[in-house]
């Protein structure tokens, strides 16, 4: 059993106070406290931390109803109940005590038996509530802890062979998030990179992210050990996911969209296949102005036959960078309801050469901020930017969501 709960009795007549405790120590009540005037109550509120409160209405200096108010205005008692004790019989007195936050009213004098049936009554409702509380303070503490795991498996160093740079951002809407990226080398001059957004948010969408993250792992570790999944190829990772996928016979709603690539930088040549990605991915700072690439290929489901991802190969001339970003960059909204939109990244990325390269994410993460009017956005948000930095030029790149 647990303790014993708590009841404060605020009135400033003292016999009214000796009989609504002595009520109540018949009916096996013993932790009761008292107050004689509403300044009172709110010291002894906070003193004695009470389940319930009897409180007098009619008090000078702060009554009843402003003592209410007090209470449930205050995040900190807002759930405890109150029932006010009231020797007013009018209607709008009543409604009154309703406005302000009562969770029942007695009238006097008071009758024991419906004093006790009333506060048993509340007493069983604070229980479930504390109860609550206490399961949603250990389910927030789960989520954090899967918040940090999930954060560890981003990553925090990125390669860099032929001077190749990256800079990303990555800020969940929620404590956990339907976006992930990883960029790793492949050995020699090959980097792998690859964005995935799926479908809900919290604690469902954060343990997808990490079975893509595992399932691609385990795909390119039967690769490193030549286990005859065949050769490098982004196509044949989508198979391998959409497989695995399929075998685990996830519900019809949870979906994957992804764009996987490789790149090799001597070459300066991306190969890459894409799952439902609708989300244009650029090439910028090449002579020949912003370029789109087309992403083919229907997000990885459940649902309908199997799929054969296109795959395609593009070359990046020495100037140019990749930008790829989830949708929450361009849906974000502003206080007018009006969204980012693709027009003002075009108009960003048009601006990029190699020299500003490296500023092009904190500059975006700025304008989305300020856009918004916010530091936190109404979807995941993630950000991955690729360029040849000049000569000299510092190594950068680390997981960063406070550009």
């Amino acid at each position: 059993m647990g303790a014993p709960p708590k009841i404060l009795i605020v009135d400033d007549k003292q016999l009214n106070r000796r009989l609504l405790q002595r009520y109540l120590e018949e009916a096996g009540y013993t932790q009761i406290s008292q107050a004689a005037s509403g300044e009172e109550a709110l010291v002894r509120v906070e003193e004695v931390k009470p389940d319930l409160v009897l409180l007098d209405i009619v008090m000078p200096g702060l009554d009843g109803f402003e003592v209410c108010r007090r209470l449930k205005s205050r995040e900190e008692t807002m759930f405890i109940p109150v029932i006010m004790v009231t020797a007013l019989h009018d209607r709008a007195a009543k409604l009154k005590c309703l406005e302000m936050g009562a969770d029942d009213f007695l009238s006097k004098p008071v009758d024991p038996m419906e004093l006790k049936a009333r506060v048993r009554s509340l007493l069983r409702l604070r229980r479930y509530y504390q109860q609550l509380k206490e399961l949603n303070e250990n389910l927030l503490a789960n989520i954090k802890t899967a918040q940090r795991i999930q954060r560890a498996l981003l990553p925090r160093e990125y390669p860099s062979p032929a001077n190749l740079r990256f800079n990303t951002f990555y800020q969940p809407a929620e404590l956990l998030g339907g976006d992930y990226f990883n960029i790793f080398s492949l050995g020699g001059d090959v980097v792998c990179l690859y964005l995935a957004d799926v479908s809900g948010h919290q604690l469902d969408a954060a343990m997808l992210t990490v079975f893509i993250r595992e399932t691609l792992a385990g795909y390119f570790r039967k690769l490193s050990f030549g286990e005859g999944v065949g050769p490098f190829s982004p196509r044949r990772c989508l198979l391998a996911l959409e497989e695995a996928f399929r075998e685990e016979d996830f519900p019809p709603e949870i979906f994957i969209t992804i764009f996987l690539a490789f790149y090799h930088s001597k070459e300066r040549t991306l190969t890459y296949s894409a799952a439902g990605f609708a989300q244009p991915v650029f090439l910028y700072g090449g002579a020949g102005g912003l370029r789109e690439l087309v992403c083919y290929g229907s997000p990885i489901m459940s649902l309908g036959e199997g799929k054969d991802f296109r795959e395609q190969a593009v070359q990046l001339s020495a100037e140019e960078g990749l930008f790829l970003y989830t949708d929450g960059l361009t849906e974000q909204k502003n206080k007018d309801g009006e969204q980012f939109g693709e027009g003002r990244l075009r108009a960003l990325l048009k601006g990029m050469d190699r020299t500003k390269a490296s500023q092009l994410v904190p500059s975006l993460v700025q304008m989305l901020r300020d856009f918004a009017g916010a530091d936190s956005f109404s979807d995941d948000v993630t950000l991955i930017n690729m360029f040849v930095a000049e000569e000299g030029q510092q190594k950068g790149g680390e997981l960063n969501d406070d550009a």
